[in-house]
């Protein structure tokens, strides 16, 4: 059903874009007063975007009110958005899915890392866990290659009854080892 959906929501998005190029060579050209410079090469709002591994594979999903392609292989800017991630190995949507919601996001063409800002909250249960890990943070980054987050500023971190509140997160999704500063207790491993 997804993929149908996603499938829906591409043909969609490509057939709005033909028919504002082609109406847009129609129209009236613009005074230089009139124009507004516009940062985006393409925009899209209320989509689903599906990013492709090597082997064509999805290596990640995100649900987002706007999505804008920015010049120059920029890459792709996402807001208020919600990111699925299932680690190599797992089936999608199984409890080993990593899910993320943040303000905005960079979304890269490789595909390779996620940077996620503003109020951002990543839930994933490691393999062989029983609870899951529960992050809170401003921005967080998200390798897809080897599978790790890492956030420099202040990150909550929950896992179960525990509680930990540092800086400089690591995070190993897979394994759920996850290494935190603790000011000036040093650094901790969970």
């Amino acid at each position: 059903m997804k993929k149908i959906l996603a499938a829906l929501v591409g043909i969609t998005v490509i057939a709005a874009l033909i028919w504002y190029a082609d109406a847009q060579r129609g129209a009236a050209p613009a005074s230089a007063g009139d124009q507004t410079p516009n940062p985006y090469q393409l925009e899209a709002q209320d989509v689903v975007l599906q990013q492709m591994d090597s082997n064509g594979q999805v290596q990640y999903e995100v649900e987002a009110e706007q999505i804008a392609l920015l010049p120059d292989n920029g890459g792709v800017m996402a807001s208020s958005l919600t990111l699925y991630h299932d680690p190599p190995g797992t089936k999608p949507g199984s409890p080993q899915r990593w899910t993320g919601t943040a303000r905005e996001a960079r979304l890269p063409n490789d595909g390779r890392i996620v940077n996620l800002s503003g109020a951002v909250r990543a839930r994933g249960l490691p393999a062989g866990a029983r609870n899951p890990i529960l992050l809170a943070t401003e921005e967080l980054r998200f390798n897809m290659d080897t599978q790790e987050v890492f956030a420099d500023g202040e990150v909550e971190y929950t896992r179960g009854s525990s509680y930990f509140r540092g800086r400089g997160l690591k995070a190993d999704i897979e394994t759920g080892k996850v290494t935190l500063e603790l000011g000036l207790d040093g650094k901790i491993s969970l």
